[in-house]
């Protein structure tokens, strides 16, 4: 409950919204607020309108993917696998971890 209102301050009310851009120096990803006159914002934003980003894509990823491909590229930087092994296993655990 009080992250909600936590939450609900941060989004709805004007301080809230000062803070995501004022304190933190943020882009916003919601509708109506301003990002941060600095520099970083602006040229990420106009890199983003030159389509010159890539997304962020680690939403899109199963659970426990980020764990599976930790323990297995430690493997490989260890020297405990080959880097066809990690190849092979890393097509495996993801099709498990989709399927």
């Amino acid at each position: 409950n009080e992250a909600k209102k936590w939450l609900e301050w941060l989004i709805a009310s004007d301080s809230g919204r000062e803070f995501i851009v004022n304190e933190c120096k943020f882009i916003p990803t919601i509708k109506g607020i301003n990002p941060p006159d600095v520099q970083l914002a602006n040229e990420t934003i106009d890199y983003m309108f030159k389509n010159l980003t890539y997304p962020w894509v680690q939403g899109y990823w199963p659970a426990s993917w980020e764990t599976h491909l930790g323990n297995l590229l430690q493997d490989y930087c260890g020297g405990a696998r080959t880097r066809q092994q990690v190849i092979e296993e890393f097509n495996r655990t993801w099709l498990a971890l989709v399927n």
